[in-house]
Parts: C-alpha cells; structure tokens; sequence
C-alpha cells in the first residue's frame, strides 16, 4: 500500500505547466515566489505569509491557464486519432482503444478543472444554455458542447469489440473499478498506468507532459495506491504547482514534512531522474549496516511473528526506514485492530509508513531525527504519538514507549533512554486532541495534528440525537433573539426551524444504514423513487419533505429532493462540474459559498464563519455529496453515505450503547459488512463524522462548496426575508 498514513498530510489536487515558453515576467515571478518563502520563512497569519502565498496562487493559476488553452488542439487531435478506427486491423484496435482511453481521462479532467478554476459563462445557443470559459484572450471554449462530445466518443470507443465481441473500453472500465490494491500492485507498472492514469509508459514522457490519474469508483483503490505504485525507483522527485516533492527510499513523496497522494484528476510533474539510484546504498549510509538480515522468525508481544529480520531489512530499505527500530515496534506493539492491520505483513509494511511520514515531519518542523546512524529518543516518541492518529486515541502511553526504547538501545547498542529530555519533548509535540484545541486562546490557529476521541467518531445513536437536540435548541435560541430585535419575522423563524428540524430527522432516520442499500425518495404524484444509498441518494433523502425546491436550469420547480444527476437525452446537463446539484439549488452562484485551502485544522473556524450554530448546509466535496452542519462547541460535523473512516473495532464499557452500523462482540463493537450486488464485501454505511476528520483521511480535498440553510430559506422563501436576515 503506499496510501498517506493517518496524520499525513496532503497536497492540493496538482497543478502542471504544458510545455510552453514563459514571459520573462512569468519567470521572474516564479522565482521571486520561491525565493521569498525559501529566505523568510514567515510564521503563519504574517503580512509576509499572504503576499508569498499570494504569488505561489498567480503561479499555479498561470500554469493552469497554459493547459485549458491547449485544450482545443487536446482535443482535435483526440478526434484525429478516432477518425483512424475505420482503418485498423483487428491485431490493431486494441492499442487504439488505449490510445483514446488516455485522451478521455485527460480531457475529462481539464474540463472538471476548467469548471471549478475558471470563471463560467453561460450562453444561449438554440434555446439551450451552454457554459463557456475564456481563459485567454481570443481563446473560447464551450464547455457543454466539449462535455457531449466527449461522451458521444466515449460511446463510439466503447463500440469497438475485441474477437469475443467483447468491448476493450468497458473491460478496462470494469477491471480498473473492482481490482484490489493487492491484485493491483501485482501487475507490472505498464499495466498500472493503463488502467489508472494518461500516460503509457514513464520512459516515454516528454518534457511538460500532463500526466492525470483516474482511479473512476475504486475508492479502495484511489485511497490505497499511491504514487510510489506507479513510479519507477530511478524517479527520485515531482513536483505539484511549482513545490517540488522528494522520494524517500523507493516510497513516498514529501515536501517539508508533507505527503503527496494522487487522488482523481491529481496532476504531477515529472522531477529528477537517477537511473543509479540504488536503495540498499541509501539506506547503508544513512543506517549502516549493523542490522543482519536471518531467516528465523522474529519475537512478537503474543509468541513469534510470522515475520523474519529477512523481511524487515527488505521493507526497511524499501521505506528508507531503520530496521532496528521496525523490530522494536513490532516486538512490543501488538498491532492497530482499529483500523484492521493486524496481519503481521501488513502491519510491518503500514509501521515502516508511519515511521517514514515521521521523519519527514520531524525534519522539516524540529531538525536532525537521527544521530550517529540511529533514531534520537525525541523522535521515536514523536513517531510512536502518531501511530493511530486518528483512531480514538494515539494508543502509546509513557511506558509503552519506553518499551520500545529501550528494545531499539538493546538492538542497536546505542545509549539512549526515555529520560527527562524525551518526555519533555514528547510533552511539546504530542497531537492535541478537540477539547486541547479548543481551550487555546485561538484555535484556529493550531497548526498541528489533531487526535480524536471514540465517542467524536463513533458515537452511538443516543448521543447523535442529544448533539441533534443541542444544535436544534442553539438555532432556535439564534432566530428567537432575531425575532426578538425585529430582525426577522416570527413566520420566518418557524419555517426555518421547521425544515432544520425535518432534515435531522431524515439524516438520523438513515445512519447506519448500508451505502448500497436501497432509499426510497418521494415523488409529488409520482411512485417513489428507489435510489442507491449512495452518497447522492443519502445526501437528497435529507431534503425530504423540506419543500425547497430547485431553482434553475430545466429541473426548476421540482422538490430539492428529486434532482436528477445524469445526462439528459441529448448529452447535456443543467449546470456540470459535479456541483450542478448545488448550483440548481440557488438563483444565482454567488449564494452558494466555496472554501479554499480547507485542512483537518482549520476546517471548522474557515467553513464555521458561515454557518449559524445548529445550521446545517448540503454540499459538495469534489465527486462527493453530504451534508456539513455546525454542532454547538464550534466543530462541523459531516452526514454522508460511503467512504467510511471510523475504526473497526471500538472499545466498550459494560452499559455503553453500540454505535450504529457496528454490532457487540463481548467488550467490543466492530464494524458490520454486507455483501455488494458484485460480491464485494463492504463495510460502508451512512455515517456522521467531524469534518475534519475526513479531511484528514482524504487530504486531496483542499476546498468545498456548500449553500447555508439560510441561503435556501432566502431563494425559495423571499416573501418572508423582509426585513432582511441579520
């Protein structure tokens, strides 16, 4: 696997350059940008920060403008290349298909970007409203008749049949949406790339290549592989909006301390190459080597693991982790059951990850992590706080981590103790947990990683309608003080509340509840509307019975709940992009609200400055549809179907009420599965979670967009804003 670990932080969806020569003044700006940061180093919120920010933004934007204006010849040479099928032999037409399927991916994703990065026009053409964007002068693109173009060649590709009568297209399609990460990281890097991303083959790149990643409905996949998966060792370093990430063994990419993953539409740039890149020599100078490899099975904390130091120092190497202190983990830590590692092969393998994160953090935050060609006892308990982030707790006490101590000075002989000078450290840099945070003089300043109790994550029913009772009281108490002031009037209060109070009955109603269930949606007039319990089925059951209805594009007038997601008979759809649901919802874009630059520690100050407490607001979240709401102590909390991320296993007392979606086992509670109509197992449900939380194990998503309850009472309501909400 070579996903972030929990805690690893991320980078923004990448940003490439198309290989194209640069105005002196774009150049001197870059630099200038680079420069800046590098010399400064200004603290966070400084005068400084903004204006080195601010031209890291201009950067990425300018490069990003390059690629979209390049899109018309992207694109026609795409349709060039279609025009030749009639001409292939059959020996040849599978190649072609390959050749198509690249092109797709790449141009679906510039016109994803190109929706969320650029400012949109919509024009009337023959009665239909088409979007248009202008990124350069003289240049123009209609991004409607791109979009029904690429799905009429999509379903021309999908035509061509191999000699079973069988289509290449929808093979790959399916193959790349239900492989495992394991089957997945047996094929050869070629096949990888073919199923997953635009180029074919790393040696055949050319300078300023664009190269996207689609990983299509494969969430286990998309979180699980990483770049390191699909890149050769000799490529030593990528670079994303211009920040240039450097690999670590023959693993992860980190840049300051921060983790690149690749995520849907994720776009790199291909940095240096070392075709003598070696990692046992890397490793030997940076750990020497005193660490004897064996084929005897090491000692574990419950009898011998079925693991050998064979295993360790290939895994070490690998990592460009020490194996000493890979042994001494896995001698005295017992495993993650939270999070389902307890196979000992895995465990090694995600152990040397967290390890390797930790040194890339500890580095760029506190200097030197080793000393003498072994880890200092600062940073092996700052690696240790970090195992588990964000399960319900760090999982390493004082004493557990002076076992491990003092098993790595016994491996390594080396000097070194849990003494004054470790707890003290250890003391500074320790992950705060929610409550730490929100007794500082400012919150959301913190910086650091967040940890998180059990009942934040994995609360069970009884207190997620005790949290619902306390977010409804605060709203109600916010509007009466309104009312109060002449603010607002009294008729506009109650249907406010009336709706809140509707929507958290609809989302309660479903927690637990598997995500390829079935959802049955009301429909005036109409039979009801079986769904999958999808995120988008989950995310509209909410509106129920609400009466908000859409407002725009041809779906105008129908109840929010009965949107239609996919494309009309023509190919079109009202307002594309993957938030055309929110954009349906309001008269105008500038009342739905878009958050950038979002991470699991500034999420709930940067998303909570629009929200009353209690408020609640349907979002969307790149490909994802939820719910975002504001509980009293100032957290946003997220209501979603799929995408799961709570612990497998939570501890409980004698009396504690199981958590939906989980089923007792003696002192504990696990997860349920259920069986897919595939035949997959799944254990992903509708699920309420701290926002953050999600941000931490999705990092890639770095902005969202929502519209407030009080936006949609304004559009649908306007007879009773008057006067005005405060």
């Amino acid at each position: 696997m070579a996903g972030p670990p929990d805690g690893a932080e991320k980078a923004k969806p990448p940003v490439k350059p198309v290989a194209k020569p640069k105005s002196k003044s774009t150049v001197d700006r870059r630099n200038l940008a680079e420069e800046f940061i590098e010399a400064e180093k200004p603290s966070s919120g400084d005068r400084a920060t903004e204006v080195a920010e601010k031209l890291m933004e201009d950067r990425e934007k300018e490069e990003y403008l390059f690629e979209i204006t390049d899109f018309n010849r992207r694109f026609d040479k795409l349709k060039a290349h279609f025009a030749k099928l009639e001409e292939l032999k059959p020996n040849e037409k599978k190649e072609f298909v390959l050749e198509a399927r690249r092109s797709l991916i790449e141009l679906k994703f510039l016109l994803w970007y190109a929706r969320i990065e650029l400012q949109i026009e919509e024009v009337e053409k023959g009665g239909v409203k088409h979007e248009i964007c202008k990124p350069k002068e003289g240049v123009e693109i209609d991004l409607t008749e791109k979009e029904a173009e690429l799905i009429d060649i999509e379903k021309r590709v999908s035509e061509v049949k191999d000699e079973k009568d069988s289509s290449y297209y929808e093979n790959l399609e399916r193959q790349r949406d239900t492989i495992s990460p394991r089957d997945f990281l047996n094929l050869s890097i070629e096949d990888r790339l073919i199923l997953v991303s635009n180029i074919k083959s790393w040696d055949e790149l050319k300078d300023g290549a664009l190269l996207v990643f689609d990983f299509g409905s494969n969430l286990r996949l998309e979180y699980q592989i990483g770049l390191a998966d699909l890149t050769p060792p000799q490529y030593r370093s990528m670079s994303v909006g211009g920040i240039v990430y450097k690999r670590k063994g023959n693993q992860g990419f980190y840049s300051e301390g921060n983790y690149l993953a690749i995520f849907n539409g994720s776009r790199v740039v291909v940095g240096e190459k070392n075709e003598n890149y070696s990692a046992e020599k890397e490793y030997s100078e940076k750990f020497g080597d005193s660490y004897k490899e064996s084929d005897e099975n090491i000692d574990g904390p419950d009898g011998k693991r079925k693991l050998t130091r064979k295993d360790i120092l290939s895994v070490a190497r690998d990592f460009g982790v020490d194996a000493h202190f890979l042994e001494a983990v896995l001698v005295v830590v017992k495993g993650d059951p939270s999070n389902d590692i307890s196979d000992d092969y895995e465990f090694l393998h995600i152990s040397a990850r967290y390890i390797q994160n930790a040194e890339s953090k500890f580095e760029a935050r506190n200097g030197a992590f080793s000393k003498d060609k072994h880890y200092t006892g600062e940073f092996e308990a700052y690696a240790l706080d970090r195992f588990n982030l964000f399960a319900e707790h760090t999982g390493a006490s004082d004493a557990d981590i002076q076992k491990v101590i003092e098993k790595y000075a016994v491996l390594t002989g080396a000097e070194i103790k849990f003494d004054k000078s470790v707890k003290e450290s250890r003391t500074r840099h320790k992950p705060k947990s929610r409550a730490e945070i929100q007794q500082l003089k400012n919150p959301g300043s913190y910086q650091g990683e967040v940890r998180y109790e059990q009942r934040e994550i994995a609360a069970p029913t009884q207190d997620i309608l005790r949290r619902t009772e306390a977010r409804i009281a605060a709203l109600k108490a916010h509007y009466d003080a309104l009312v109060a002031k002449g603010d607002i009037m009294p008729e506009y209060r109650d249907r406010i509340m009336q709706i809140a109070r509707n929507i958290y009955a609809n989302m309660n109603a479903r927690m637990g509840t598997w995500y390829h269930s079935t959802v049955y949606i009301k429909r005036p007039g109409k039979k009801d509307w079986g769904i999958k319990n999808s995120c988008v089925g989950a995310a509209m059951k909410a509106f129920e019975d609400s009466g908000l209805r859409l407002q725009r594009g041809r779906q105008g007038g129908k109840p929010a709940e009965n949107f239609y997601w996919g494309a009309y008979r023509d190919g079109s759809r009202d307002f594309k992009g993957g938030f055309n649901w929110l954009r349906s919802m309001v008269l105008d874009d500038s009342q739905m609200v878009t958050v950038r630059r979002i991470n699991p520690s500034n999420c709930d100050s940067l998303v909570g400055q629009y929200l009353e407490v209690g408020e609640c607001a349907p979002a969307g979240l790149h490909n994802h549809a939820l719910w975002l709401y504001k509980d009293v102590n100032g957290r946003i909390m997220m209501y979603h179907s799929g995408a799961d991320v709570r612990p497998k296993r939570i501890s409980l007392a004698a009396g504690d009420e199981v958590p939906p979606g989980y089923e007792r086992r003696g002192n504990d509670a696990y997860k349920m599965s259920h069986r897919t109509s595939s035949g997959k197992t799944s254990s992903s449900k509708v699920n309420e979670i701290p926002f953050s939380l999600y941000l931490a194990r999705k990092p890639d998503c770095t902005f969202v967009k929502f519209v407030p309850l009080k936006n949609l009472m304004r559009v649908n309501f306007p007879n009773l804003d008057n006067p005005a909400v405060a």
